[in-house]
């Protein structure tokens, strides 16, 4: 196993996860707001306590949005990080072929000169 392995397969892993927390912080996010909207019209308060609660709420809301925006900012380094590993693993991986055909080539034509003569 190659040493770059690990960067592909972990490249690949991210890859194809790469739209799963947008769709979680939507979800999170209308699911709070849904259950916030039912809780306040249902529940027998003033019209000053009901707009303290909303506020409140509100607060909360905005406090997890930027939890999640700073978790998702985070994976995001991360994964770039991880990218540059890839692509970093890719290019050794194309320098040592690259390499090896110079020095097989060369070997070749080596050999087809003394064949001729040369």
């Amino acid at each position: 196993m190659r040493s770059n392995d690990i960067h592909y397969d972990t490249y690949e892993r991210y890859d194809t996860n790469g739209g799963s927390m947008g769709r979680v912080f939507a979800s999170v996010l209308i699911g709070g707001l849904i259950g916030a909207a039912v809780g306040f019209l249902m529940a027998p308060v003033s019209g000053q306590e009901l707009r303290r609660t909303i506020r409140e709420e509100f607060e909360e809301a905005q406090e997890r949005a930027r939890s999640l925006v700073e978790e998702a900012e985070a994976k995001g380094r991360d994964l770039q990080h991880k990218g540059r590993e890839v692509v970093e693993g890719i290019k050794e991986d194309v320098g040592s072929v690259r390499d090896n055909i110079k020095d097989t080539a060369h070997k070749r034509g080596k050999s087809i000169s003394k064949m001729f003569g040369g």
